[in-house]
């Protein structure tokens, strides 16, 4: 089951769902962030990426690099 709280992507598995994230298998409710590896059952990857995480870095690392270029 997905949520989002507050701008943070959750990820908990039911049961006795086979769930990976980043090459290990949760039982609780984990936090995603961009670029976390999500494995359901044995063949099902996906990339995990959160639009509002990849804002905030560009935005982050345009600033470095006008301060820097200063």
């Amino acid at each position: 089951m997905w949520s989002m709280i507050t701008g943070v992507v959750m990820l908990t598995p039911y049961n006795s769902a086979l769930c990976y994230v980043n090459g290990k298998m949760i039982s609780e409710a984990t936090t995603l962030k961009t670029g976390s590896r999500v494995i359901f059952g044995k063949s099902h990857v996906f990339r995990f990426t959160d639009p509002q995480q990849g804002n905030l870095q560009c935005a982050v690392l345009c600033t470095v690099v006008v301060s820097m270029s200063c």
